[in-house]
């Protein structure tokens, strides 16, 4: 499968201070889904999960669903997903025509 690479930036979850994560993914060889995630908030750890898709010009898909990173901000976390049960693949694909990011929640988790 091709490299398909989506910049996406969350609008912000309802609070005074920054909370907007900011994920970029990218579909690798194996087929795995290798994403890059930032949280903006520098005083708080965030559990960040969405649902990532691709659309490919020959009509193939790829999906991964329940892809969550921990991030202590300001850090970047890469995350790797390449466990069949986070993708559903409906084949090669040839050209990525659209990208998504959906479902994406970010939740203030304590500091371990």
């Amino acid at each position: 499968m091709r490299k398909l690479v989506a910049v996406v930036i969350v609008a912000a979850c309802g609070s005074s201070k920054p909370s907007a994560p900011s994920i970029e993914c990218e579909i690798q060889d194996g087929p795995s889904l290798v994403c890059q995630v930032r949280h903006p908030d520098t005083d708080h750890k965030y559990n960040v999960c969405w649902t990532y898709s691709a659309t490919c010009k020959n009509g193939a898909t790829f999906v991964s669903q329940d892809t969550c990173a921990k991030v202590i901000a300001p850090m970047v976390t890469e995350a790797k997903f390449s466990e069949p049960k986070y993708m559903k693949i409906s084949g090669p694909c040839d050209v990525k025509v659209s990208t998504a990011l959906t479902n994406v929640t970010a939740t203030q988790v304590p500091y371990e």
